[in-house]
């Protein structure tokens, strides 16, 4: 649930890259003012995600950069960090120059299987357009759910809605946010080992690239202190970790809450961290942050239906049925509620009922059943050892 594995640059990555090019920079080339975005209108706002939408899916950096008012996107870094009027034009500039906006959100959108708007929300008085990706885990190709609140701005030069700012919802921050936190971390080590840092992180990135995680998340351990326990970071580990195993994956988790406990901005992986310590409560209570930050999704009723299964209280069954019949009703194009459906019928050993809902899920979605696999699976043992399943596998047989 809401796993993201970084295949490109993490936007830790990106912020220390940011500042390395922005300590290069010798003179304010821009001579723009540092405020450049106009208000947008909802209908502005509507029609912008269309073509962001197509850029983004499958992601094009190129073209998707026409997209991102890179300097703006600079300036709200700058707002972050603590600098001298002097030297925040120079920085804008440097950071501006390494065009990370776009680089950034396609690393959050790589492998997506489906992109849409889900809904443009009010935030501040402003149109947020808040985005539905649906990736596969790289570990157990199950279905994952991520969201992203964009800030749009028109921008000063030629009055074009472009994206000034964007937030991974849930399990992540805002860009800003992570490259300042970024350039900090760098500031902090010095010209000599910042350099031998972004040394670092490319080799990371390139053991990715080869498969090797285990080796990727043992030359991210190796980094300094301080760009270690950065947040973005921290993040960009889980998704490495999760590649190497599933206990690779639990203590990077386990290490993230413990450096960021109960921080909303990192919802999601909250939700499977819960849920590895048993704790379906909490991650009952992270989905609902989840849904609030996002207007409310029907993927996220499903999630509550497959938690209230795995909880077992009196009642639970009955409730994940509501949530799960709730997400159908309001998505019936998405699998995950049917999937939903059909665990809380295996869950009541309504197999006529569990054996309806896998026909759908074929005729929907192209959904597989094997009986070889089926009768394999723990999971299935009621339903392969019933009469019903064996006049259903007769039947598709011929």
């Amino acid at each position: 649930m809401g796993r993201v594995v970084a295949r490109r640059w993490s936007v830790a990555a990106l912020a220390l890259l940011s500042a390395l090019g922005a300590g290069c920079a010798r003179r304010d080339r821009g001579r723009r003012p540092l405020f450049v975005t106009g208000p947008v209108s909802m209908a502005e706002a509507t029609g912008f995600v269309a073509r962001y939408v197509e850029a983004v899916h499958p992601c094009d950096p190129a073209r998707l950069d026409e997209l991102v008012d890179e300097h703006a996107l600079a300036v709200a870094v700058v707002g972050r960090l603590h600098l001298r009027p002097a030297q925040e034009r120079v920085t804008v500039a440097g950071i501006a120059d390494q065009r990370q906006g776009a680089s950034v959100l396609c690393s959050w959108d790589a492998a997506v299987e489906r992109y849409e708007l889900l809904r443009v929300i009010e935030v501040d008085g402003e149109p947020r357009p808040v985005l539905r990706r649906i990736q596969r885990s790289a570990r157990s190709h199950v279905a994952m759910v991520g969201y992203e609140q964009l800030r749009l701005g028109a921008s000063l030069d030629d009055h074009q809605v472009r994206i000034v700012d964007a937030r991974n919802i849930g399990g992540g921050d805002w860009i800003s946010a992570s490259l300042a936190a970024g350039s900090s971390a760098l500031t902090s080590l010095g010209p000599r080992q910042g350099l031998a840092v972004n040394g670092q992180l490319t080799r990371v990135q390139g053991l990715m690239g080869e498969g090797k995680a285990a080796e990727a998340l043992a030359e991210l351990d190796a980094l300094p202190e301080p760009i270690r326990s950065a947040k973005s970071l921290q993040v960009w580990r889980v998704g490495i970790a999760e590649a190497v195993s599933a206990e690779a994956y639990a203590a990077a988790l386990d290490q993230l809450h413990a450096a960021f406990p109960d921080d909303p901005s990192l919802a999601m992986f909250e939700v499977d961290g819960a849920l590895l310590r048993g704790d379906h409560d909490g991650a009952l209570a992270r989905v609902d942050d989840i849904d609030r930050a996002i207007g409310g999704d029907p993927w996220q009723d499903a999630i509550r239906a497959e938690i209230y299964l795995q909880r077992g209280r009196p009642g639970d069954v009955d409730l994940a049925a509501a949530r799960a019949e709730a997400a159908v009703a309001a998505a019936p194009d998405l699998a995950k509620g049917w999937w939903a459906r059909a665990d809380v019928a295996m869950a009541r050993q309504r197999w006529t009922d569990t054996l309806a809902t896998m026909d759908e899920l074929s005729r929907r979605f192209g959904a597989r059943f094997d009986d070889a696999t089926l009768r394999a699976s723990p999971v299935y043992a009621g339903l392969v050892a019933s009469p019903e399943y064996a006049a259903w596998i007769a039947a598709r047989s011929r």
